[in-house]
């Protein structure tokens, strides 16, 4: 039995101990929406996405790495996330605009059939808490999960070139940014 299987196990019991014995969790005050957004941006910001991942069907997880030099509100749900990327034999920062859906006080960065230019249409749900990610991908003939460590950068981005925001077939979300 895996470390994780014992931990859900134990979680599981004790949740049951506490409905069963009629309490019920202290209040945790929910920070307002502008704190929440406000947070988010400065903890989004000039950070790498570093962890992993899996496709099903392979038997290992890869490595993985996505740089994001900003994210900034847009509109009700709507973000703008500036992320480099290498387009031919050049690098140009990319405005995505993407969803973010919140979960309380936790974000959920929400892609749905969103085209990447260069990449492929991908759908996909992360979670971002504490300095951690992890969620679900998928692509057209491929899914997995993923998850790891959101680690900021050191020092100034460089902004090389800025395409027009890319905006999604349907409804704005976000994901992978840049495969390895």
């Amino acid at each position: 039995m895996r470390f994780s299987d014992i931990f859900v196990a134990a979680a599981m019991v004790g949740l049951a101990q506490l409905c069963a014995s009629g309490q019920t969790l202290p209040a945790h005050p929910q920070p307002s929406q502008p704190t929440l957004d406000e947070t988010f941006e400065k903890e989004m910001t000039n950070v790498a996405l570093v962890g992993s991942s899996t496709t099903n069907g392979k038997p290992n997880p890869g490595q993985d790495r996505y740089t994001i030099k900003k994210v900034s509100k847009n509109d009700g749900d709507s973000w703008i996330f500036l992320v480099p990327m290498k387009i031919d034999d050049r690098e140009i920062d990319m405005p995505l605009k993407i969803a973010v859906k919140w979960a309380g006080d936790t974000p959920v960065i929400t892609l749905t059939d969103y085209g990447i230019p260069g990449l492929g249409t991908f759908t996909a749900r992360v979670m971002v808490y504490k300095g951690h990610y992890a969620g679900t991908w998928s692509s057209k003939d491929h899914s997995g999960e993923m998850w790891g460590q959101v680690e900021h950068i050191q020092g100034p981005t460089t902004k090389v070139t800025t395409a027009p925001a890319t905006q999604p077939a349907t409804e704005p979300t976000t994901g992978p940014a840049t495969r390895p």
